[in-house]
């Protein structure tokens, strides 16, 4: 098989770039917008450079509507890899070496395997490590036989490590498997040691005054009269003056929150972007419901961080 053309590549790094984003790639570079979300894509390979292609993809990859699982690793366990050649060190250990900046295929078991580490930014803040391994058996109709086959999918994970306070983050749907692949994580790198994630009444209190700051919210209470409750104020309202909010607490009850939905237009660029998540507090679970970057992922942990003490 040939080499593929550039154009190959930049056309195959945007199939998974969302349209809002190839829009504004095209508006930077004087791409006209209209037409089929194909053809936008033909025109910008054509005209973008593959190196500003890959930057746009990068900040997609492995974001998107993202579940994260947060758990916690020892934070002086952890400051240590900002060292290169730590991280070198603790992966000839396991002999893994070959896998910094680099893909290595692996016979896939049920046993998650680390197929990629590096760096996610120039401060080495963030260490990013993806895994595969076998899912359980499903039974699907294959679509030239329509047959029923049994067979074991490839599962792919996501963590990355907050090398600044042991926050980890486990990318993946399920509880079960982000457990998983972040005890695997955590036997190279945190002596197998980890902490689930979860909120204090009092932290929840906190993230709700956080959404009171932002245009929009929805509390999902675990008893009381009501199931949940959505406020919203207009573009430039902060929450925090609206006397629905200020009455949130007879309104719902004292009751324990398990679940906030918190709606919001981020900036960036002199645009607006409207960001959605939903946070499961008992469980240290936050799930995009927009389609997002990792910059506005970045911004929500944050926040997390903030509330948490990290």
């Amino acid at each position: 098989m040939g080499v593929k053309s550039e154009f190959a590549r930049k056309f195959e790094l945007l199939q998974f770039i969302p349209r809002f984003a190839l829009e504004e790639l095209a508006e930077k570079h004087g791409v006209k917008k209209s037409g089929s979300i194909e053809d936008l894509r033909k025109r910008l390979a054509e005209v973008v450079k593959y190196e500003v292609v890959e930057d746009v993809y990068e900040k997609f990859e492995d974001a998107g509507n993202v579940t994260i699982h947060l758990f916690k690793f020892d934070k002086g366990n952890v400051s240590r890899l900002r060292d290169e050649s730590v991280l070198r060190g603790l992966l000839r250990e396991y002999g893994m070496e070959d896998v910094f900046k680099s893909r290595k295929e692996f016979k896939v078991t049920e046993t998650p395997r680390i197929v990629f580490i590096d760096y996610a930014d120039k401060d080495k803040e963030k260490i990013k490590i993806k895994l595969e391994f076998r899912g359980p058996f499903v039974v699907r109709r294959d679509a030239d036989t329509r047959k029923l086959i049994k067979f074991s999918p490839l599962l792919h994970g996501v963590v990355v490590i907050h090398v600044d306070s042991g926050l980890v983050e486990a990318r993946i749907r399920s509880r079960k498997f982000a457990t998983l692949i972040c005890e695997k994580v955590s036997e190279y790198f945190n002596n197998g040691s980890y902490e689930f994630v979860d909120f204090s009444e009092e932290e929840v209190e906190e993230i709700i005054k956080w959404g009171k700051t932002l245009r929009n919210a929805i509390l999902k209470p675990l008893g009381g009269g009501i199931s949940s409750l959505r406020l919203t104020a207009s573009n430039g309202s902060d929450l925090r003056h609206e006397r629905a909010y200020r009455e949130v607490d007879k309104l719902v009850g004292e009751c324990m929150r398990t679940g906030i939905y918190i709606q919001f237009d981020y900036k960036y660029d002199e645009k607006v972007r409207t960001v959605g998540f939903q946070i499961n507090t008992r469980y240290g679970k936050i799930f995009f419901k927009t389609y997002v970057s990792e910059e506005e992922i970045d911004y929500v942990l944050s926040k997390i961080k903030e509330i948490k003490g990290y």
